[in-house]
């Protein structure tokens, strides 16, 4: 049956199979351990909230970007789905809905706490206030009627209009780095990544600040290294961290520690203004999505300029050799000290992190522009990151912060 013809009879059809959707649902995960999955294959979505939505339970559905289409039900029963969204920043998404229509033809949604029992389902698209204190948001559908059915699952949301007040609620010694310049969360394995002046990048539990493992990634480069910022890329699971030294990106394996490729920074030509040769480069960078196999970048140059600058990275697959990361665009920012560039996964929202006295960080507007929106930060931060709303900084003097809103 055509796609467009399923559509339209899945507007009107009647219910069916309904003795067999209550028959076939005991198979369904329960919320917590939909939630506890490990995180797999994704698309980050261009607009969030979140990092995108992830099938984590199929009974022959499949998902598109934002596409739910349940195939009709069989003599097994209804198609079942669980579409789970992580990432979501409590305290800076408030509201989030969704964008489908009711219910119709055997086609019935529930969303539910990770530490729910079970799932109630209904033919109404259930309105959503609230998700878990972790970012992490869950829906199930089913589809017992006698035709295939599309569900757009996209996410309205809401933005709060002030920031959180964050405040330090710990604080980490991690003496294996020493200098901690550039830090990062990692949703796939639930693990901060830490790079310091010294050249080592690390693995940090982020509720014990144990330090799991170190590289130095000095010798992997042939010289020395004055390691600033690291990000993980998600979708693609790949660590990309900043040589300022070299006014490089390495290209990491967050699996082995290894390094795979490196890419030089190449400025568009007419492009202004640009680094100056022989300043102190690039203090930082932010993650803004990925296409495909290319990654969109933000990169924050210390001083001079203070400057932020747009790159995109095309990674070939395998990841090896020398690559490029072209710089498109410049945005000059306030003559203040540039630490870190950071985005929230869950807003999709931009941050500048100023320190070396200033010690504070900034929201940005669509076009790059610093708000009146500031949050002072401790002494000397350098690096900056968001678990689930909880914002770890680097701290330049030694240790990493944790404050809560």
């Amino acid at each position: 049956m055509p796609r467009r013809l399923a559509a339209i009879l899945f507007a009107v059809a009647l219910a069916a199979g309904c003795s067999a959707a209550e028959k076939k649902t005991s198979d369904l995960p329960s919320p917590k351990a939909a939630a506890a999955l490990p995180l797999s294959s994704f698309a980050p979505s261009a607009t969030g909230p979140g990092l995108g939505a992830e099938l984590v339970f199929a009974r022959g559905a499949t998902l598109d970007a934002n596409a739910l289409t349940l195939p009709a039900a069989s003599g097994d029963g209804p198609s079942l789905a669980i579409v789970r969204w992580l990432g979501i920043t409590p305290g800076l998404v408030k509201d989030v809905a969704f964008a489908v229509p009711p219910g119709a033809g055997g086609v019935e949604l529930a969303t539910a706490s990770s530490r729910a029992s079970g799932w109630s389902f209904s033919e109404t698209a259930p309105a959503l206030t609230a998700w878990e204190e972790d970012g992490t948001l869950l829906v199930a559908a089913r589809n017992a009627s006698s035709v295939e059915a599309t569900l757009d699952l996209a996410l309205t949301f809401a933005i709060p209009a002030a920031l959180p007040a964050w405040e330090t609620a710990q604080s980490f010694a991690v003496p294996e780095l020493e200098e901690p310049s550039g830090i990062d969360y990692d949703f796939a394995r639930d693990r901060l990544w830490v790079v310091d002046d010294g050249g080592l990048l690390g693995r940090v539990h982020p509720e014990t600040g144990v330090v799991e493992q170190t590289v130095d990634i000095g010798p992997l480069v042939s010289g020395a290294a004055d390691l600033e910022a690291v990000r993980w890329v998600p979708g693609l699971d790949l660590l990309l961290v900043m040589n300022e030294l070299t006014d490089e990106l390495l290209v990491v394996s967050p699996e082995s520690m290894t390094l795979l490729a490196t890419a030089s920074l190449v400025f568009t030509t007419g492009l202004t203004p640009v680094p100056v040769a022989g300043g102190d480069g690039m203090e930082g960078f932010a993650v803004t999505g990925v296409t495909d196999r290319t990654v969109h970048l933000v990169l924050a140059n210390q001083n001079d300029p203070h400057c932020l600058y747009v790159a995109d990275l095309t990674l070939p697959d395998p990841v090896s050799g020398t690559l490029t990361a072209t710089v498109t665009a410049a945005h000059p920012q306030p003559a203040a000290n540039l630490s870190e560039v950071m985005l929230d996964w869950g807003s999709r929202r931009l941050f500048n992190v100023h320190g070396y006295g200033s010690d504070r960080i900034t929201l940005l507007d669509a076009l790059f522009v610093e708000t009146a929106q500031t949050v002072s930060l401790p002494l000397s931060s350098e690096g900056a990151t968001l678990r689930a709303g909880t914002l770890f900084t680097g701290q330049d003097l030694g240790g990493l912060i944790e404050a809560s809103p």
